[in-house]
């Protein structure tokens, strides 16, 4: 008899599966860092690689978002201070 665990994990692949597309990635380590890897048990490093990816990803994000803020803040013809605002709402109490 299959277990309701079993079930309980195919139903979960097959939601998965139904929204997230994956697709398959080859990348290249060193030999040592792949036998250290090997050594250790119950780690998913498809996982870790893919958080690692995303990571990466939100942090290039992030720096490019800060990039275009800055090139529109240059290229404004209004000024504005933060802090000078800041100060005026916080004197106006």
């Amino acid at each position: 008899m299959i277990s309701s665990t079993y079930y309980e994990h195919l139903y979960a692949a097959h939601i998965v599966d139904k929204y997230m597309k994956y697709v398959n990635m080859t990348i290249t380590i060193p030999k040592e860092l792949k036998e250290r890897m090997r050594k250790v048990e119950n780690v998913n490093w498809s996982e870790v690689a893919r958080k690692a990816f995303e990571e990466e990803l939100r942090r290039i994000e992030r720096s490019k978002a800060v990039e275009e803020i800055d090139k529109l803040r240059r290229e404004s013809k209004v000024k504005w201070n933060g802090a000078r605002e800041v100060r005026k709402w916080r004197d106006s109490r």
